[in-house]
């Protein structure tokens, strides 16, 4: 069941994410055009405002849960690749979206212009940009958004005041390094 509003679903259903998946609907009523394509969507727990970028044209919006409404922040109309996820730096106001050859920034901050930014020239990340689909969340404890590129041992430290990536290794084989029990 499809929800009415931000705050029934919230009640009803949990969360902005939840939400914001049933709400395809409303933002094709708006005009918005993000019906079948693809997305990378972040939510900013400190605004209660889902962010989404569309990866094909790098065009950016904004969805208000408590009001319910959708809004372009930015149509560039460039050229953008897909296989992307985005998290959000609640500190430094960032939207960030990587994957697949894709390193980019959009600030958030309330005097932002909105646009992308290309961090791709940095090699210290360069695993995790060019992963399809990398997982993303972002670490209070450390400032700094964790990725991880989908295989391998190795996650990735992004710290969005440099726009560079350490790394940390935990093994190299699942079931090995972390055996999984057996019945």
């Amino acid at each position: 069941t499809a929800c009415t509003g931000a705050n029934d679903c919230l009640t009803s259903q949990g969360t902005p994410w939840t939400y914001l998946k049933t709400s395809a609907q409303a933002a094709a009523e708006v005009g918005i055009g993000l019906i079948g394509f693809e997305k990378a969507v972040a939510y900013d727990p400190n605004r209660n405002k889902i962010y989404i970028v569309r990866p094909d044209s790098d065009d950016f919006y904004e969805y208000d849960v408590g009001s319910n409404t959708f809004a372009a922040l930015n149509l560039t109309g460039a050229s953008g690749t897909g296989n992307i996820n985005a998290e959000i730096d609640p500190v430094h106001h960032q939207f960030v979206y990587l994957g697949r050859g894709t390193f980019r920034s959009i600030d958030i901050g309330a005097a932002s212009g909105y646009a992308s930014i290309d961090h791709s020239g940095d090699t210290t990340c360069a695993k995790l940009y060019n992963a399809g689909y990398p997982g993303l969340t972002w670490d209070d404890a450390l400032g700094k958004i964790v990725g991880y590129p989908g295989s391998g041992g190795d996650i990735y430290l992004l710290d969005p005041t440099t726009w560079s990536c350490t790394t940390e290794s935990y093994g190299t084989s699942p079931g090995v390094d972390s055996p999984m029990p057996t019945i």
